[in-house]
């Protein structure tokens, strides 16, 4: 008996948290809260408060915070974030999560006053709640879709329309282009072919999904413990859905990720990259110009203008980011005069990096370039270094 009871325990540990907590597994005497109030505390300044009234994700959020796992109470330290989530019903209930984000730890106190380990990917969720106004209510082909790959939608954040590209091609001035033709090889690791609706309008519908993912599924070089929040996109057109992928809040650019949860890793070695975009990035005859400069002249070229013609394409695929209300930021490969003048000192002598010491009329910098391929010659991989 002793050894079964282990074995069921070892397999709900393997579960998803979310899996074993659906709204439907709260005991059936438990009354559905009519609202309730979710607050932030941290020492970053104020934070906004944000009230549910949808009884599903209510039913489901209390599911999670009702979890039985005693534990002794957090560490203060001056960066931990605390959130209260008060139900509203017959009484109130207060929970108070505490969230160390440096060392991904969580608890929380339920309303008996005893303290608990929770998951992180629960304050998590609730952070992102507060960052900006979400609606709450999936839609049930998209919960469906999402949980048949074992994702689970929380809410959705407002975003507007965007038009798909003419063509996948892995362009250094057209922002959906570029979006899209990375984005196409999650699309396809699911089963998915945009190219039937390219030119046309879609409906991007973007939920932030409950499970987080470790970093390192993304950067083969990152041993780090840190978690992304991830969110899901579904793509819709004339109503039918035309494909679905996630990407990861990072702060270094789209880190995507298919509905079967592979990253660019597993997908494509770090060194297929770029070869991937460029083997889709058209030969222009200003392209071949501009891979007849020197080191030197692309320095001086980009210091006048912020020329993404001149920028290395993986460089420009994570300039390209997630904005708030876009699936990424339309004006990141804009061409923007700077009229800074540039005085290239001396080329460094550094190892494995291609690095210059130049004098702009804001001080020195430190542009680092890379030799992108024959036909593309050299490019900017980071202008605005200060120091190194």
């Amino acid at each position: 008996m002793r050894k079964l009871l282990c074995i069921i325990c070892a397999i709900m540990l393997a579960l998803p948290l979310s899996l074993l907590l659906r709204p439907q597994d709260e005991p059936a005497h438990a009354e559905t809260p009519a609202y309730a109030i979710i607050t932030l505390t941290s020492n970053y300044g104020e934070h906004p408060t944000l009230t549910v009234e949808d009884a599903a994700f209510l039913r489901w959020l209390r599911a999670l915070l009702t979890v039985d796992a005693p534990c002794e109470p957090l560490e203060y330290r001056p960066a931990n974030k605390v959130y209260e989530v008060t139900f509203y019903g017959a009484e109130a209930q207060a929970y108070v999560i505490t969230h160390n984000d440096l060392y991904d730890l969580a608890c929380v106190r339920l309303p008996d006053g005893t303290v608990h380990a929770i998951s992180v990917d629960v304050p998590m969720m609730l952070s992102r709640s507060l960052l900006e106004p979400v609606t709450f209510g999936i839609p049930e082909t998209h919960d469906a879709l999402l949980q048949k790959y074992g994702w689970t939608a929380a809410f959705r954040h407002p975003h507007m329309p965007v038009q798909l590209p003419q063509t996948l091609s892995a362009s250094r001035t057209d922002a959906a282009a570029l979006y899209f033709t990375w984005t196409d090889i999650f699309l396809r690791d699911a089963g998915y072919d945009i190219t039937p609706y390219l030119g046309q309008a879609v409906i991007p519908y973007v939920y932030t999904v409950y499970e987080s993912m470790p970093r390192a599924l993304f950067y083969d070089n990152d041993a780090s413990d840190v978690r992304c929040s991830m969110f899901a996109v579904v793509l819709e057109c004339d109503g039918q859905v035309i494909g679905a992928y996630l990407f990861a809040h990072s702060w270094d650019g789209s880190c995507l990720m298919s509905l079967k949860g592979n990253a660019a890793p597993a997908l494509l070695s770090d060194d297929a990259l770029d070869g991937y975009l460029l083997s889709r990035l058209p030969m222009t005859a200003s392209e071949a110009e501009l891979a007849a400069l020197t080191p030197e002249e692309v320095i001086i070229h980009y210091g006048a203008v912020n020329d993404p013609s001149l920028m290395a394409i993986g460089e420009l695929l994570r300039r390209l980011g997630t904005a708030s209300s876009t699936l990424y930021d339309p004006l990141a490969l804009t061409a923007i005069p700077t009229g800074d003048a540039v005085t290239v000192l001396r080329c460094l002598d550094l190892p494995n990096e291609h690095m210059y010491e130049v004098q702009t009329t804001h001080g020195l910098r430190f542009p680092e370039l890379v030799y992108e391929s024959d036909a593309t010659g050299w490019k900017i991989v980071n202008f605005y270094n200060t120091g190194f």
